[in-house]
């Protein structure tokens, strides 16, 4: 009966320590778990403010985008504008010259040879 209780003894001694051991890593592992969770939480944050940076400087980037289309439009209208007038004050001093089909012709003080209501050529420049 002695060497049976030595043996529980010993046995319950071996077990004791085994449990220890597994305590131990357990409790290791469970910090691990804690620490690799609040990396994740920290990542996760990071990742949402990456995120709204990335939708802000989008938006931005199409209202610089529009800001800028809506400026070439602008400038494109009055390049436009001017052309057509252009075309008019040409259209209206051919048409007050009464040159038609061709000729020399005086537009402002200056020569020149007219073909088809164009001025081809500056002759002379008075």
């Amino acid at each position: 009966m002695a060497t049976s209780e030595a043996q529980r003894i010993t046995a319950e001694a071996t077990l004791a320590h085994a449990i220890a051991a597994k305590d131990t890593t357990i409790a290791r592992l469970t910090s691990q778990l804690e620490e690799a969770a609040q990396v994740q939480h920290v990542l996760e944050g990071e990742v949402e403010a990456l995120q709204a940076s990335k939708e802000a400087l989008q938006a931005q980037h199409v209202d610089d985008e529009t800001v800028m289309l809506h400026g070439l439009r602008g400038e494109m209208a009055v390049l436009e504008q001017r052309l057509r007038d252009e075309q008019a004050a040409h259209a209206a001093s051919i048409h007050q010259v009464g040159v038609r089909g061709g000729g020399v012709v005086v537009v402002g003080g200056v020569w020149g040879v007219v073909c088809l209501d164009v001025v081809v050529v500056d002759v002379i420049d008075i």
